[in-house]
């Protein structure tokens, strides 16, 4: 299943350790969006997410 993260704070980073440590079970993190789009990018980068997007209406 695909995921999408609204959010690169202290309850997203433990959402994405939690998905990420699901990937065999075809778990992922296929987006994340924040209203900071460098936040966006260094999350993504930080748990190997695809995509990152600089507002919640982009994700």
């Amino acid at each position: 299943m695909n995921w999408g993260v609204m959010a690169t704070g202290m309850i997203a980073e433990k959402f994405a350790r939690t998905i990420s440590s699901m990937r065999s079970e075809g778990e992922n993190i296929a987006a994340v969006g924040s209203r900071d789009k460098e936040r966006a990018k260094a999350f993504a980068k930080q748990y190997g997410i695809e995509k990152a997007y600089g507002s919640y209406e982009e994700i």
